[in-house]
């Protein structure tokens, strides 16, 4: 077997079939594949996913025995991210865009505001994509730690010299007997140990572990070890994440923990039965574009307008709703009309026009709807020709192109490039679109 079949595995997405023999085929044992397969049924039970699989193979040689690896090609489903595989390997699928904008399409999608940084960790181009999200959460939770970490009260049960808060009759009796020195107490004790605090030295963790940068990965140790001064590694379970709430006296870890939880329900999502060996960190490309789209047509100039536009909103179809569509995007005007409908692609095209299928889907939202559609998509290698399809008179489709590689420097230059690209369709869509509401 060469070294190469048993280096990491380095793919960019893609959802057509790599063919048969072409040189990104890739190779797998059969413990992997089914390390993959796993993984496949982790995202098909995640809700949050619209994906149902991670990558699907196809195998191009032989039935794999033991250690031996065969050939497999593969398509991907806009999920990316790193699986950890049986013996050390990896497997990352990158994403189309760039690093750096791939960070900022999470961060516009999460609406996670910048923040200045006497010092900040860069990541440039040529460094991994995981690195930009992992950058983006260092910025938060240091600028979150400038007003200290959480506290609470957390009910503590332990054995002690002197009685604390109330004592544990029955546990005193069966431990100790009626004569002791020592006592079972139950009391409320203030600590940095919060559930809130575990999730974000947890997240710490998962990220030191995935990126690929020396010097991001240094600045993560660093602050693992300032936080492990005060709060446990116990891995916190995705239900006690669910439970965790901010208030007055803990928003400023607002941004911080929505990357981290995230960060974590992915992880968990995409766990691979339990081995500590095997692990996951992914990102549906699709789910964050369809928040990308969201956002944009907001600030763009529907909030202004008194629009309000919802995601995967259940339709019914059928008198007995026995039978839904659910439409990407749905947008209603200030009486709480259907003004649109759209649907969110993040798919590159070959050609000047998008494919017929893309249309087939919107076009039954439409009908049902009666009214005009959007389909959005990602900035494409050749730009569409400036399209708006006449279904009918009054409900005509437009296609969106939202520059999600466009030239700019930063992020907030990135941002008004997709506002603009919105704002413009909009303006078409709707009439006195960037007037406030009221005007």
């Amino acid at each position: 077997m060469s070294k190469q079949a048993l280096d990491d595995i380095e793919l960019t997405e893609s959802t057509r079939w790599n063919r048969r023999g072409s040189p990104g085929k890739i190779w797998l044992s059969h413990a992997e594949y089914e390390c993959l397969q796993e993984v496949n049924s982790s995202i098909r039970r995640a809700k949050r996913y619209n994906e149902n699989e991670l990558l699907e193979l196809w195998r191009d040689g032989g039935r794999p025995q033991g250690d031996t690896r065969v050939a497999y090609k593969w398509k991907s489903n806009s999920v990316v991210g790193v699986v950890g595989l049986p013996n050390g390997r990896q497997l990352r699928i990158r994403p189309r865009t760039s690093p750096h904008r791939f960070g900022w399409l999470v961060q516009y999608a999460m609406r996670i505001e910048p923040v200045i940084e006497e010092r900040p960790t860069t990541v440039d181009d040529g460094e991994g994509f995981i690195d930009a999200v992992a950058a983006l959460y260092l910025a938060e939770l240091r600028e979150a730690l400038r007003y200290g970490l959480d506290r609470n009260y957390e009910r503590r049960t332990d054995s002690r010299s002197t009685i604390r808060g109330r004592l544990q009759i029955s546990r005193q009796l069966q431990r100790h007997g009626p004569v002791s020195t020592t006592f079972e107490c139950r009391h409320d004790e203030l600590t940095y140990d919060t559930p809130l605090n575990r999730a974000l030295l947890q997240a710490v963790l998962t990220f030191r572990r995935h990126v690929q940068t020396e010097h991001l990965r240094g600045a993560l140790e660093r602050l693992e070890r300032d936080l492990a001064r005060h709060v446990s590694r116990t891995p916190i379970q995705s239900s006690t994440l669910e439970t965790v709430e901010l208030t007055r006296l803990n928003e400023q870890f607002h941004d911080a923990f929505k990357i981290a939880k995230y960060v974590l329900r992915s992880h968990d999502a995409g766990g691979v039965g339990g081995s500590t060996d095997s692990f996951s960190l992914l990102f549906s490309l699709s789910t964050v574009f369809e928040d990308v789209a969201r956002r944009a047509l907001e600030e763009g100039g529907l909030r202004r307008a008194g629009y309000t536009i919802a995601t995967q909103e259940a339709r019914p179809v059928t008198r007995n709703d026995e039978f839904r569509i659910i439409p990407d995007l749905l947008i209603r005007n200030s009486d709480r009309d259907v003004a649109a409908v759209g649907d969110v692609k993040w798919k590159s095209n070959t050609s000047r026009k998008p494919r017929r299928d893309d249309f087939y889907q919107l076009i039954s939202y439409q009908s049902l709807e009666d009214a005009p559609g959007l389909v959005v998509y990602p900035e494409q290698r050749r730009s569409f020709d400036p399209a708006v399809v006449e279904l009918r008179a009054n409900d005509p489709l437009h296609i969106v192109e939202l520059p999600t590689g466009a030239d700019v420097s930063d992020y907030m230059a990135f941002t008004d490039a997709l506002e603009s690209a919105a704002r413009r369709t909009l303006q078409v869509l709707f009439d006195g679109i960037d007037a406030p509401a009221g005007d």
